[in-house]
C-alpha cells in the first residue's frame, strides 16, 4: 500500500472546513483520499460539474450569465460574500445593508428595475 503524505498549509485546513462540514474536511485531510466529481458536488466541495470536454464552454456561459447583472451589484455582492466569511451574522447583515444602500444611491438598481418592469434587457452605465 502506497503511503500518502498530505498536511494542508496556507489555510487549506481552515478553508476546507469552512467550505464543507468539519467531519468531511477531517475525512479528506486525514485519509488524503481523492473524490470524483459527483462526490465533490454532493459534499459541497464544488458547486457545478460539467460534462467531459464542456468545462470551458460552461465557464463562459456562467460568465455571460453573471455579466447580465449590474456590474456594481456583482462587485458589491462579491465583496459582501468575501468579507462576510469572517464576520458574525449581525455584522455581516450590517455590511449587506450598507452595501445595498450604496447600490441604491448609485442609481444602478434603477436601471435594472426599470428594465424589468418594461420587460427589456437592462443597460448599465458602468
Amino acid at each position: 500500500m502506497e503511503t500518502k503524505r498530505f498536511v494542508p498549509d496556507w489555510g487549506g485546513g481552515p478553508y476546507l472546513t469552512k467550505l464543507v462540514r468539519s467531519a468531511v474536511a477531517s475525512d479528506l485531510i486525514l485519509t488524503a483520499r481523492t473524490v470524483n466529481a459527483e462526490e465533490a458536488l454532493r459534499i459541497g466541495l464544488v458547486n457545478r460539474v460539467s460534462e467531459v470536454g464542456r468545462s470551458v464552454h460552461d465557464a463562459f456561459s456562467l460568465a455571460e450569465q453573471i455579466a447580465q447583472n449590474g456590474p456594481k451589484a456583482v462587485r458589491h455582492a462579491l465583496a459582501v460574500i468575501r468579507q462576510s466569511r469572517d464576520l458574525p451574522l449581525g455584522k455581516a447583515l450590517e455590511l449587506e445593508a450598507e452595501t445595498a444602500a450604496e447600490l441604491i444611491v448609485s442609481g444602478e438598481c434603477m436601471h435594472g428595475i426599470t428594465a424589468f418592469m418594461e420587460k427589456k434587457k437592462p443597460e448599465f452605465p458602468d
